[in-house]
């Protein structure tokens, strides 16, 4: 067992679970939320280029 996972198992135990799961959860929604920035950018370009023409 690498010590990175002794630490990781000691912490989790520790009652930090729900932080865990939080962290989690919060780390998902950021990630959702720069897919939808993205995908509204590259929209925009899009957009932006069919006006040009």
């Amino acid at each position: 067992m690498s010590k990175n996972a002794f630490a990781f198992t000691t912490t989790f135990t520790a009652g930090s679970a729900r932080h865990l799961c939080i962290m989690l959860v919060e780390e998902r929604f950021r990630v959702l939320l720069l897919i939808r920035l993205a995908f509204r950018e590259t929209h925009q370009i899009e957009t932006y280029k069919e006006c040009q023409k």
